[in-house]
């Protein structure tokens, strides 16, 4: 038997047939079995057929080599493909025009750019992310429906619904490429100058101070709630559907300040309506507001982790699509056009990016630390999102 020559077994009905060592060395490339016609990876098949065979076995090969010569001849697709042919869908957990819905279409047409294949953006916001994980989760694993969210689904999700599936056990996350910060506003007028002042106030006047955020679901909330926790003050949050209304309710004076992504109020910090006294998540201040203290140097044990922007798969997504995407987003993290998205948005690129069972480990420490939170601030399990 040539040594160019390999054998691989079906990983569903464990049937063996043969295929060209060429083959394992295309990127991304899928084998089809003659047998079930279940499609699957051939990175990683046997070593090269040396040993002989029974008279048996060798009529079942040469069978199964007619068979796959048949299946090639009759059908337009090719035996082995690289990685895409046809446009990717990513599924964005949030809706239009927010950092994480903008983050991915910079991402995808990057993408489009490197690979010469277009990648398509659809919305389905709803129940923290978990309605556009539900739908990957459900799709078929072929790199072709994939998820763009933040970590919500897998960190706040399975806390904060109960779900008919789990986030790590039923996905591939695929690569975290950015993280985001949220941030303590109140107005210019404000008589809350620094973020002391503020808590003086509110250990002062018990139930006084109003602060809005965009629902109770959020890392903006969960942080400074947990904050307030520790701290001992009692304080009357005023929960919004999402950045904008808990930012118009400010402005309007409705509310005596407000937590939320930085970039959702990027515009009126720079037009001076409204000024940043705090950073919720993450032990450091940001360099963009050096004064503004964060609130781990108040309550060091309730902080949360920056919320960050990743992309996954479902469950049973080949090794070398999941290589292939990682490189990919990298790359295109790393382009000109997704740096000048992040300096205008104040969205932050890790020095390397996470993947593999770095990732894994993370999201699961960051469930666990959530958990904690949530049950700290009382906050009831809904059921599953339709």
């Amino acid at each position: 038997m040539s040594k160019n020559i390999y054998y691989v077994a079906c990983p569903k009905c464990k049937g063996e047939f043969y295929v060209s060592k060429s083959f394992f060395e295309v990127k991304g490339a899928m084998c089809y079995c003659p047998f079930c016609t279940r499609e699957f990876s051939v990175q990683g098949g046997k070593k090269p057929a040396q040993k002989k065979t029974s008279s048996r076995r060798t009529a079942s090969v040469v069978l199964a080599l007619v068979t796959v010569g048949l299946v090639l001849w009759l059908t337009p697709v090719a035996f082995a493909q690289p990685y895409p042919t046809k446009p990717v869908t990513l599924t964005v957990g949030m809706a239009a025009g927010g950092v994480t819905d903008l983050a991915t279409r910079t991402i995808a047409e990057e993408s489009k750019k490197i690979l010469k294949q277009d990648f398509l953006v659809v919305n389905k916001p709803g129940a923290g992310q978990t309605v556009a994980m539900s739908t990957v989760i459900t799709s078929k694993p072929d790199g072709y429906t994939l998820g763009a969210t933040t970590d919500a689904p897998y960190t706040r999700g399975p806390n904060l619904f109960k779900l008919n599936f789990t986030p790590l056990a039923d996905t591939i996350p695929i690569i975290l490429y950015a993280t985001f910060r949220s941030v303590i506003i109140v107005r210019e007028d404000s008589p809350f100058k620094t973020l002391n002042d503020m808590f003086d106030y509110a250990r002062k006047n018990p139930g006084k101070l109003t602060y809005s955020h965009p629902g109770l679901g959020t890392s903006t909330y969960m942080g400074f709630g947990g904050a307030a926790l520790h701290l001992k003050l009692t304080v009357s949050q005023v929960p919004f559907a999402g950045d904008s209304a808990a930012l118009t309710a400010l402005l309007g004076g409705h509310v005596m300040a407000s937590v939320m992504g930085s970039s959702s109020c990027m515009s009126q910090i720079k037009a001076g309506k409204v000024k940043v006294i705090g950073v919720v998540e993450g032990k450091e201040r940001m360099k963009e507001y050096p004064d503004a203290p964060n609130l781990f140097e108040y309550a060091p044990q309730e902080i949360l982790s920056p919320p960050s922007l990743l992309v996954f798969g479902p469950k049973g997504l080949a090794d070398p699509i999941v290589k292939t995407l990682q490189e990919t987003v990298n790359k295109a993290r790393d382009s000109d056009a997704f740096r000048k998205f992040a300096r205008e948005n104040e969205v932050f690129l890790p020095k390397e990016p996470l993947i593999g069972q770095t990732l894994r480990d993370y999201l699961e420490s960051e469930s666990k630390n959530t958990a904690e939170v949530i049950r700290k601030l009382g906050i009831p399990r809904a059921d599953a999102p339709k």
